[in-house]
């Protein structure tokens, strides 16, 4: 995966952490996910990726939230597949859980895993920022 993502993006990514993201609901509201960047720097720059996030389902049960994200002001909707990887720049697509509402609770789990270049500023923005989210540091 890390060659494959260094070779599509011009760049050399680590692997910096890992998290688990869970759900087991009935419902995310509209007004329960609110689209976000996962990491903020002031020292990226639009034309080229220091920071991504790697999402890989591992398990999704039918209408349980995908993902939605914003580019060129259009938002779109991914609808996740067990074991697809989804590959953003976290530092630049804004996102979030697509809210919706189900009979029954079921579960989503993803695996997070948070990747940044060799940059200074890039390896401590990750680091800081994902730190809390209870990952696991290489």
């Amino acid at each position: 995966m890390i060659n494959k993502l260094n070779k599509t993006f011009s760049n050399n990514f680590n692997v910096i952490g890992t998290s688990y993201i869970t759900l087991n609901t009935d419902e995310i509201l509209d007004r329960d996910s609110n689209f976000h960047l996962d990491i903020f720097s002031q020292y990226d720059v639009p034309s080229e990726s220091n920071i991504l996030t790697v999402l890989i389902p591992i398990i999704f049960e039918d209408d349980m939230g995908g993902l939605e994200y914003i580019i060129d002001n259009i938002t779109n909707k991914y609808k996740y597949e067990i074991g697809q990887l989804v590959v953003f720049d976290s530092s630049k697509i804004q996102h979030r859980t697509m809210p919706f509402k189900i009979k029954n609770k079921k579960k989503r789990v993803l695996i997070s895993i948070n990747l940044s270049t060799d940059e200074d500023w890039a390896y401590h923005s990750t680091k800081n920022i994902t730190s809390s989210q209870g990952n696991l540091f290489i």
